[in-house]
């Protein structure tokens, strides 16, 4: 009973904080009122595929600091600091009851950092503010090649951290990255919008990647690293925007205007932006099958872990009154197996027979277990080690296996478990996983194939037992679902966040806005030499149209009734100004350039 409370209060506690923290003046960045301006940016300094790109955070923590520190409008003391996510470590290892070897282990997801054994109650305290530094704010990077090629993974830990710095009274911001092949942009763009808008708790975002598309080739300078010293200074930028609702062109320190200016005229017209449409059809290793048959058809290689598994998969099924059934001819809906040890046994890709096809890495058996296999998310030796999770998606990546093989990540589940399940049992002897452990699994692999959810309007339970596989099953049906969509908030086990206001020093764009989309109307010519028009696109009765500055500075607002083209003029000199036009109680805010 002890547990159910915890959890309850947990929860409590959560949603407590996050209704305090935004309601809270949007444009006062002290957030815990000591007076002191704390900020942490997370990113990493080496990424999980090699010779790929990361997202350092030591320059942009740099650039911020000489940005804040050098406006003399911030009567506040000002702290900024890196938090890298990669770590690494050699771990004693239990394999299949026989063997016990010393492997070396490695962190580059956000979620592995959240479960990285070492001094993981000191990173929780950090992350809520209770480490010796209480943060105002949070920023969160990633990976580039995990958002490009995983993204629901990248989700996973986006709402593992947020949430824990909303629990401690901070503020997550997430930071659009952008990898160096600028064709992907559009892609980051959407799922980090997908991301923050399916997050559990309240997740602006500062959307660099976006700024980094819009600023002129000739700032985009070349480096060994990456961000690239711009590329810092831009992203500092953009995040100073989203504090101060100004550009960071406003501080004294000395970098590159034009860059802070397009920093901030990004972070204000994206508010209003369409960042995504429709289904996602990116295809991952975690892509949803939406199989709707009432029967299941299954094919395994016929292992004991296996048909521990197949347990799970038939208490899930039988709790969503369908069936599951084995078959060893076409058409199969899936089979599952491991990802590796000899060669029978394993998962198949075989389109000819089997729709798709689950691999998972094989658990860590009892002795080491418990301990090895929090480590064994993200890397294992090398990129060609397929005894973690990702190790089996990112392999499923790399041999093309897509879009049949799906990953199942029993190390994530089994994490998840151990943390929200206390006293949890995560194998039966000393080598096979437990029957709570089975039903997150069974359930995972159900909500991957069907995107149901089998206990759907099922209280918890108030028997222990009956809790546990509660539990199981949420924790099996939430990851999925994040996994799958990006999305923390889920059907099944539905929760609300609050809305948040930006801090704009307009203080006319100050309320909620409500997006309209930016390509019902047109604006041109655009940049212009002073004169400009506004094509609606059909009559409107009321519309208002309001010029700024990048500072916030109303030049001019005008008001039109009954009309569809609008002509104006800017008299202010050359530069780059924000035009909101304001509907039918909608907005929209883009950049205008005068030449």
């Amino acid at each position: 009973m002890k547990s159910k409370l915890t959890f309850t209060i947990i929860l409590t506690c959560l949603l407590l904080c996050t209704s305090l923290l935004y309601a809270q003046d949007p444009c006062n960045p002290d957030i815990n009122g000591d007076g002191t301006l704390d900020i942490l940016v997370i990113g990493t300094s080496k990424s999980i595929k090699d010779g790929t790109e990361a997202f350092s955070p030591q320059q942009i923590t740099k650039e911020l600091k000489n940005i804040l520190s050098a406006d003399t409008s911030i009567s506040i003391n000002v702290n900024v600091v890196s938090e890298d996510i990669y770590k690494n470590k050699t771990v004693t290892t239990g394999i299949a009851d026989q063997i016990t070897s010393n492997l070396d282990y490695y962190c580059h997801s956000l979620n592995q950092y959240y479960y990285w054994p070492d001094a993981h109650e000191d990173r929780m305290n950090n992350l809520k503010g209770n480490n010796g530094v209480d943060w105002d704010l949070v920023v969160i990077g990633a990976d580039p090649y995990i958002v490009s090629t995983i993204p629901g993974y990248y989700a996973l830990g986006v709402n593992k951290i947020a949430a824990k710095v909303i629990e401690g009274g901070a503020k997550p911001l997430l930071l659009m990255l952008w990898p160096k092949d600028e064709t992907m942009i559009d892609h980051f763009e959407e799922f980090t919008y997908r991301t923050a808008d399916g997050a559990k708790v309240p997740l602006p975002i500062v959307p660099a990647g976006l700024a980094w598309k819009a600023i002129p080739t000739d700032k985009k300078d070349n480096a060994i690293i990456h961000p690239t010293p711009n590329g810092a200074y831009l992203t500092a930028a953009a995040i100073y925007s989203h504090i101060y609702g100004n550009s960071a062109s406003s501080s004294d320190y000395s970098y590159d205007d034009e860059i802070a200016d397009i920093a901030h005229a990004t972070q204000v017209t994206e508010m209003s932006q369409v960042h995504y449409v429709g289904k996602r059809s990116f295809i991952s290793p975690y892509k949803s099958c939406e199989i709707s048959d009432q029967t299941l058809i299954y094919n395994h290689g016929g292992t004991s872990t296996e048909y521990g598994i197949l347990d799970g998969l038939n208490w899930v099924v039988a709790e969503d009154q369908k069936t599951l059934q084995f078959g060893s001819t076409p058409p199969i809906h899936f089979n599952y197996g491991r990802s590796s040890m000899g060669s029978t046994h394993l998962y198949k890709i075989d389109p000819s027979k089997y729709d798709y096809s689950f691999g998972y890495p094989l658990q860590d058996d009892a002795s080491t277990g418990k301990v090895s296999m929090l480590y064994g998310l993200d890397k294992r030796v090398s990129e060609n080690d397929v005894e973690t999770d990702l190790g089996v998606a990112l392999n499923m990546v790399r041999k093309s296996e897509l879009p049949y093989g799906r990953n199942v990540p029993i190390r994530t589940l089994i994490a998840q478990m151990l943390e929200e399940i206390p006293g949890v049992d995560i194998h039966s002897d000393s080598w096979h996983l437990s029957n709570d452990v089975n039903k997150a699994i069974g359930t995972y692999m159900y909500t991957l194939l069907s995107s149901d959810c089998a206990l759907a309007g099922d209280s918890m339970p108030t028997d222990s037992a009956q809790w546990r596989s509660w539990m199981a099953h949420k924790i099996g049906y939430e990851t999925a679902w994040n996994l799958m969509y990006q999305e923390g908030i889920t059907p099944c086990f539905m929760s609300t966040k609050d809305t948040i206001t930006p801090c704009v020093k307009d203080t006319s764009t100050t309320t909620s806005i409500t997006p309209i989309i930016s390509d019902q109307f047109l604006v041109y010519p655009n940049p212009t030499n002073g004169s400009f028009t506004i094509d609606l696109g059909g009559n409107n009765e009321a519309i208002t149209v309001t010029l700024t500055d990048l500072s916030g500075r109303i030049i001019q607002v005008q008001n039109f009734i009954e009309s569809s083209k609008l002509d104006l003029k800017i008299e202010e000199p050359a530069g780059v100004y924000l035009l909101m036009v304001e509907l039918e109680g909608k907005k929209a805010v883009m950049r205008l350039i005068k030449e």
